[in-house]
């Protein structure tokens, strides 16, 4: 239903959009839409206009963000009118709802997020499309309702991987599963969508799982160096982040038991997995295309700028969504992959 929405949304602004550039009339001033009492904001001229969109991913640190700072590159090559502020949250939701709060008073035009706790921000992201700001969540997304949700689809990863994992070991093996923040949990689906795929699969047992705080690889080594310790016989390991996957080698290797077989699988493509992969220390990842994923919000983001909308003004009752696909990479296919990975450019 949600996808639904999005594509009827997405044909909504782009009629909108057509009929606006088609007429001289520009819009002046705030209103209130014909039989509402929700307001209907101004549009402003995207090519001319002075813009301000705000990025706030859970963390600005990694080669993940590099990638999308290629996207803010290329969105300011066509409109060097529009500002892209990236905002570091470590994290730390509190410093994500002072952000937004932020944005709030510096009336910035949309807010494009990655949220680190998915009911905590839920009241100042109403706040901020109550007062007319595009917010735009990628990847780890909020409950509360708003413009659009725009994510490479996490369930289909975890459910990529675990496709991969049953096939690798047979239908038979002790796994551990290393997942996304707890808070995060009701919307980052990767662990979700593993754990649904190999429910089928009794000869597959999940005999651990963990919580990593932050995604982080630091925190992914020292939880799987615990369960090392306390499990004489693993098979598998999906990390859902390839930080986090990294992490999980690292510990392997550094309990000595990297010559056991045991397979590590991660999410998104990093040039670390990769050159993992490559080196064969980690089985596969599934890449999300980040940069596609960031450079389609910005432009929807400027699309609703563009035409004076937003979710809260639009009385959306639900979030839109746009999920992109995962790629899986193995040994059999990284070096096909690899020109299509926008990360390979970091390699220099």
């Amino acid at each position: 239903m949600k996808r639904l929405i999005a594509i009827l949304l997405a044909v909504m602004l782009l009629a909108a959009f057509a009929v606006g550039c088609a007429s001289d009339d520009s819009n002046s001033g705030d209103a209130t839409s014909p039989g509402s009492s929700t307001p209907a904001f101004s549009g402003k001229d995207i090519n001319n206009e002075r813009i301000r969109i705000a990025y706030i991913p859970n963390s600005t640190a990694g080669s993940v963000h590099e990638v999308s700072h290629m996207a803010a590159d290329d969105i300011n090559a066509r409109y060097p009118n529009v500002e892209i502020v990236f905002m570091d949250s470590k994290f730390d939701s509190t410093t994500q709802i002072q952000q937004v709060s932020e944005c709030i008073a510096q009336k910035y035009d949309a807010i494009l997020m990655e949220v680190t706790d998915a009911v905590a921000l839920n009241p100042v992201i109403q706040e901020a499309e109550e007062a007319g700001i595009v917010v735009i969540t990628t990847n780890q997304t909020c409950t509360t309702v708003h413009s659009i949700w725009i994510e490479t689809s996490a369930y289909y990863a975890g459910w990529e991987v675990g496709k991969l994992l049953v096939d690798d070991l047979n239908g038979q093996g002790k796994v551990i599963l290393l997942d996304c923040p707890a808070p995060l949990v009701p919307v980052v689906l990767h662990g979700k969508g593993f754990q649904d795929y190999i429910a089928d699969y009794p000869g597959i047992e999940l005999i651990d799982y963990a919580n990593i705080d932050a995604f982080s690889q630091e925190n992914s080594f020292q939880a799987m160096r615990d369960f090392l310790t306390k499990h004489d016989e693993i098979d598998a390991v999906y990390a859902m982040g390839d930080d986090m996957a990294i992490g999980a080698i690292q510990a392997i290797e550094g309990a000595g038991r990297q010559n056991e077989g045991i397979y590590v699988y991660g999410s998104e493509g990093v040039v670390q997995a990769i050159e993992a992969i490559r080196e064969g220390r980690m089985r596969a990842t599934v890449w999300g295309d980040r940069y596609t994923m960031l450079y389609m919000s910005l432009n929807m983001a400027l699309l609703y700028i563009s035409q004076g909308v937003n979710g809260y003004s639009l009385g959306l009752t639900e979030t839109p969504q746009i999920s992109m696909p995962f790629h899986p990479i193995t040994q059999s296919n990284v070096e096909k992959m690899v020109p299509y990975i926008r990360y390979s450019a970091l390699w220099g």
